[in-house]
């Protein structure tokens, strides 16, 4: 039966502190939160009310960067609509839990950007997706509203509640949350999105009752402990391998921040487990299995032994191949998705007077931004 509450801090410190009983160490050891420990970000809250702050996080500042790097200066108006339910629903969520209502900007505009990639992949709109390190959940929430079945899973605290909060606002009863429903099956019918907390995920056997067309893990590969991103790929592998869609492949934005480790190692990580590299780009990476039908035409690298020349063999190449069909799926979808829209796009002005609209007021920075501002901090 499923429970319409909202998870709160108690009820996942306290789920997380009954499975740590029985979690193997080097399972704990590989599902901390690295990249944000070494930094200091902040990564667990004691109080819900503290979500307010990661309504817009990790790409603050980043609106016309974004806007014209990886939406290529345009959206269409089904996108639009798309955000701007996502923005209300975010607005509505923040002011009524949080106390403090809030619009994500910078954030969302990146997810609907690799929501538009998936797409040109999976135009049906009706796979099951796999999303690891989620964030602020705004991607899980554009697939779930367009059709995908979405399974998602995250090791920070503070954002899988961020997203438990969010699809329960969005989602109602069509949302699962399984720290708090294990009664729930993580693939059940009718569920928009299921919530994988890590230790289910992460076990010694990798035994799943669910399965997945796609494995999206985003602007987070980089920053995971190695042994945690081996297992990524080995589980993504096992996950897809049970797929009836001949497209199953790992897609994603972004390898992540290189504080802990380099592009090229999540590059060498894929290949070494058999998994080969079908486009790569700016706006999305493809990664599929070279045994699987999807893989012909993919990108060929060299295999070194020495760890200097590893550093540069792997190095990730902008690749595309229309050989391939999933590149050519991506570059015929771009192609075709902007002359479609052509004359009836929606420009940067109009999505930010619509996002005004909905904070009502035309300052959409969040306290995080008013502090990058006074201190004159450079974001690149």
């Amino acid at each position: 039966m499923t429970t319409n509450k909202i998870l709160t801090v108690e009820e996942y410190n306290q789920a997380e502190k009954h499975a740590l009983r029985d979690v193997p160490n080097r399972i704990i050891e590989i599902t901390q939160p690295e990249a944000f420990q070494f930094t200091g970000y902040p990564s667990r809250i004691d109080d819900i009310s503290a979500l307010s702050r990661y309504v817009e996080v990790m790409h603050e500042g980043k609106i016309e960067y974004i806007w014209k790097n990886y939406l290529l200066e345009y959206i269409t108006k089904e996108e639009h609509e798309l955000i701007k339910d996502i923005a209300e629903q975010t607005f509505s969520m923040s002011s009524s839990l949080f106390s403090k209502g809030s619009v994500p900007t910078s954030n969302l505009l990146l997810a609907l950007s690799i929501y538009r990639q998936i797409k040109f992949i999976f135009p049906e709109c009706k796979q099951t997706i796999f999303e690891i390190g989620g964030g602020c959940g705004y991607l899980g929430a554009l697939l779930a509203s367009a059709g995908y079945k979405v399974i998602s899973m995250d090791i920070t605290q503070v954002f899988y509640l961020y997203q438990s909060c969010l699809y329960r606002t969005i989602f109602k009863d069509k949302f699962v949350e399984l720290v708090n429903n294990k009664d729930s099956a993580a693939n059940g019918d009718g569920a928009s999105i299921t919530h994988v907390p890590w230790w289910d995920f992460y076990t010694p056997n990798q035994e799943y009752s669910y399965t997945a067309d796609a494995i999206t893990c985003n602007h987070c590969l980089c920053e995971m402990h190695p042994w945690a991103l081996q297992y990524v790929i080995s589980a993504g592998k096992k996950l897809i391998a049970k797929s009836t869609e001949d497209k199953a492949c790992f897609v994603f934005q972004a390898y992540g921040s290189p504080v802990k480790r380099s592009a090229e190692w999540a590059c060498m990580s894929f290949y070494h487990r058999d998994f080969k590299m079908l486009h790569n780009d700016p706006c999305v990476s493809v990664y599929a299995d070279e045994h699987g039908p999807s893989a012909a035409g993919h990108c060929v690298l060299p295999d070194s032994p020495e760890l200097v020349q590893i550093q540069e063999a792997y190095k990730p190449p902008v690749f595309s191949n229309n050989d391939n069909p999933i590149s050519q799926l991506i570059n015929q979808g771009r192609d075709f998705h902007k002359t479609k829209s052509a004359g009836s796009n929606v420009d940067l002005p109009a999505v930010l007077r619509s996002l005004y609209k909905i904070a009502g007021n035309d300052d959409l920075r969040t306290d995080d931004e008013k502090f990058f501002d006074a201190a004159d901090v450079g974001l690149f």
